[in-house]
């Protein structure tokens, strides 16, 4: 499940890095999960 849970975060940066969002505050707190 682990590898799981890295794959989904890793598509959400994926997709925030598509759409070019500069909420640095939502980016953080994806990448503290």
């Amino acid at each position: 499940m682990c590898d799981a849970k890295v794959l989904y975060t890793g598509l959400l940066g994926y997709f925030l890095s598509l759409f070019h969002i500069e909420n640095t505050e939502v980016i953080s707190a994806i990448r503290y999960y």
